[in-house]
């Protein structure tokens, strides 16, 4: 089955730069329509801004993917802006950088908070909503580099 993006609703996190928001431009150019997450406030009004430019529906959501209170509440909050999800984009992440020695056991969970248990809460949470939908998909953007140290040996 073809996934029709033209009035489709997509849900992108991370969606303030990089691959967040080219996602979220591509998917506008397209007709989906979007709702945007971002814990950068700036450059995620920038990226709406770019959005609507497309003549699509895009609402703005400020949280961090690291606040699981947030994450469970975020569909209810897309579904007051949205009658719908047709796809859910999974795309903030963060990295380490480092020897090491140098970083601590907090940071490696701070990492995985973010680039596992965040999306897992947030597919968790969308999945009744996307159940909903004849033909959804969820997309997760895999931050590979994850950890980057050295033992300098």
């Amino acid at each position: 089955m073809r996934l029709e993006l033209t009035h489709g609703v997509a849900v992108v996190t991370g969606a303030a730069s990089g691959i967040g928001r080219a996602t979220a431009l591509t998917l506008a150019s397209r007709g989906c329509h979007l709702a945007l997450a971002d814990r950068d406030e700036p450059g995620l009004e920038q990226t709406v801004d770019s959005a609507r430019s497309f003549g699509v529906r895009v609402s703005s959501h400020l949280f961090d993917v690291a606040d699981a209170a947030a994450v469970s509440g975020f569909p209810e909050s897309v579904l007051a802006s949205h009658d719908r999800v047709t796809i859910l984009v999974n795309n903030a992440g963060v990295a380490l950088i480092g020897r090491f020695e140098e970083l601590n056991l907090a940071e490696y969970r701070w990492l995985i908070e973010i680039n596992f248990l965040a999306v897992v809460g947030l597919t968790k949470a969308f999945l009744p909503v996307l159940q909903r939908a004849p033909a959804a998909q969820i997309a997760n953007v895999s931050f590979s580099s994850g950890p980057t140290w050295s033992l300098g040996i």
